[in-house]
């Protein structure tokens, strides 16, 4: 639960059952991007990327591109320090250590199977 105050995220489950991420200030984007994985599955393999870097094995990951893919405007990339996000249209972008991102995605697939 740390990570998720860290980056001033919080889950929500919506009336009709579905579950949004939202977040204020400098990790919007964060929260944006994060609500673009909503299948479990999806989660997971990220998750198993996340882990292949963390244990300096980046080489082993298929595509550590995350996101254009996915018909959205954000972009992330994972790198040895930790994902890359931005959107196409700011020059901003945010980094996040693997190690934060894996504990926010599963935190977040905990969300998704509830």
């Amino acid at each position: 639960m740390e990570v998720l105050e860290k980056y001033q995220l919080k889950f929500y489950k919506l009336a009709d059952g579905r579950v949004d991420v939202k977040s204020d200030g400098d990790f919007i984007i964060l929260s944006d991007f994060i609500f673009i994985y909503r299948d479990v599955e999806d989660v997971e393999d990220f998750i198993s990327d996340l882990n292949l870097a963390i244990n300096n094995s980046i080489d082993d990951i298929d595509d550590n591109d995350y996101g254009g893919q996915l018909g959205s405007y954000y972009n992330a990339e994972i790198m040895e320090n930790g994902l890359v996000i931005w959107q196409e249209v700011w020059e901003d972008r945010l980094t996040v250590p693997l190690e934060d991102m894996r504990d926010i995605l599963q935190e977040w697939k905990v969300w998704l199977k509830d």
